[in-house]
């Protein structure tokens, strides 16, 4: 396969969304690219720190969301 690597495909790589044959080559490049390689060690540390974040919605949101729900629930049910 003649896949140019490039950071698009390494951020694919870290999320999983290649094709065997595209992990493969990255996996080739990213030996020998050193500029690659760090570019997937800083994005794989980003990674790592977003996934540890718990982000809930902001409570005020969460009720006007459910007020407006059942404020309209009754006029749907007559349709």
């Amino acid at each position: 396969m003649n896949l140019t690597i490039t950071e698009t495909e390494v951020l694919r790589y870290i999320y999983g969304d290649c094709t065997p044959s595209e992990t493969q080559a990255i996996r080739e490049e990213l030996k020998k690219n050193l500029a690659l390689r760090s570019y997937h060690d800083r994005m794989m540390e980003t990674k790592m720190e977003l996934d540890k974040l718990e982000v809930e919605p902001n409570e005020t949101s969460v009720n006007i969301i459910l007020e407006y729900s059942a404020s309209h629930h009754d006029s749907l049910e007559h349709h």
